[in-house]
């Protein structure tokens, strides 16, 4: 193998980012190469803008891969494909703030996407958010290619199970060089030196080892999630100022995510909502704390729309984000905590959400938690209910 350690470790990690399948090695590798070059044949200014997108970022020609995308995810909101498609061009262009933004809505809007996982984890990496991007992987793994996923993992600092994903890979019946130096990589980044050079050697000609070794122990040094990130990807971090606003995802409940509640009831006879069967968590929120108990009561707004926080495999996961989110977001922490049972291709999760608000009172609600780092979008009534441990006469609300 004759690419350098950063260069294989960016179409390892993230071949799917970089080329959309994790088996193609030569176009990756040229991609993350070529990231700032203005020499390839520029795209037909007139052709679809998310096709323009995809030709200026396999160029490297990263400014207009963003501007295309960004002009494909305002002309259809709702595309998932376009918004993973914006999320890998910010990405590419250094910008993880920006990037985390997009592949969220990514991943709200098509929760199977694994590819859109893995890249939103990675984004979460490059922010520092070392929890949210292991809950990402954590959730979405089934879904992620375990070579990604195992690597990923090593990133983000969890060795102890990325090191058996990598090793199955590596000793399998399809073992490639690629699985091996996969395992090598992750044993480096963990402090395996011993075994990962045992692995490399395999693989790697004795002139090309050492050098090697030393490209990976580069990489292990770096100082932050941010600098690691933007090493394997070979991208300088930019100043991002974060996704245009006019970009946020705001829709409708997704069709096929339709509520398993009954009807709605009378306020007054609301039952307690029993936890649907278990599935994937789509997103964590961030740290929290319990704070001083207030008396459970049901949101007062009439309005419709409500700010989607997340939605997880059942109540209980909803129940430990909310504690994360109103230590952080104080306006939350003034409202009550709504959630709603529903499926989505085949899978049941628990929508923790407040509401109900007008629909440009919820943009700006969701804007303010975005602006603080938080996870969001809005989106009509989907059959929410007081949340199942709000309904609870000893449960802990926060209050102000």
């Amino acid at each position: 193998m004759h690419k350098s350690a950063l260069l294989s470790a960016s179409r390892i990690v993230l071949s799917a980012l970089l080329i959309g399948s994790a088996t193609s090695c030569a176009a990756s590798s040229k991609g993350v190469a070529d990231a700032g070059s203005n020499h390839a044949t520029a795209p037909e200014e007139g052709a679809d803008p998310a096709n323009r997108a995809r030709t200026s970022l396999a160029a490297g020609r990263v400014q207009r891969a963003i501007a295309a995308a960004e002009q494909a995810v305002a002309a259809d909101p709702d595309r998932a494909d376009y918004r993973a498609l914006l999320g890998k061009s910010y990405l590419k262009a250094g910008r993880f703030r920006s990037a985390e933004a997009a592949l969220d809505d990514a991943l709200s809007l098509a929760p199977r996407d694994g590819e859109a996982a893995l890249n939103l984890a990675l984004a979460r990496i490059a922010a520092g958010d070392q929890e949210g991007a292991l809950s990402v992987l954590t959730t979405h793994g089934a879904d992620i290619v375990p070579g990604d996923l195992g690597l990923a993992l090593a990133l983000a600092g969890d060795g102890e199970r990325a090191i058996p994903i990598l090793s199955a890979a590596a000793h399998g019946p399809r073992a490639s060089a690629t699985a091996r130096q996969n395992l090598a990589l992750a044993l480096a980044l963990t402090g395996h030196w011993r075994e990962a050079k045992a692995i490399a050697s395999i693989d790697i000609s004795p002139t090309d080892l050492d050098a090697r070794l030393a490209q990976w122990a580069e990489l292990a040094k770096a100082d932050s999630g941010r600098d690691r990130v933007a090493a394997l990807l070979k991208v300088t971090p930019a100043d991002d100022p974060g996704q245009p606003e006019r970009l946020a995802l705001t829709r409708q409940a997704v069709p096929v995510a339709v509520a398993i509640l009954s009807s709605p009831e009378p306020a007054a006879q609301a039952p307690v909502v029993p936890a649907e069967p278990k599935a994937a968590e789509i997103r964590f929120a961030d740290r929290a704390e319990v704070v001083q108990p207030v008396a459970a009561q049901p949101n007062t707004g009439q309005g419709r729309y409500f700010v989607q926080l997340g939605a997880f495999r059942d109540a209980d996961m909803a129940e430990t984000a909310w504690q994360r989110i109103i230590a952080r977001h104080a306006a939350i922490g003034r409202l009550k905590p709504m959630g709603a049972h529903v499926s989505i291709d085949g899978r049941d999760f628990y929508r923790l959400s407040v509401g109900g608000f007008a629909r440009d009172e919820a943009t700006r609600m969701c804007t303010r938690i975005r602006a603080d780092g938080g996870h969001c979008f809005v989106r009509a009534d989907a059959g929410e209910r007081l949340a199942d441990w709000a309904a609870q006469p000893d449960s802990q609300l926060a209050a102000r």
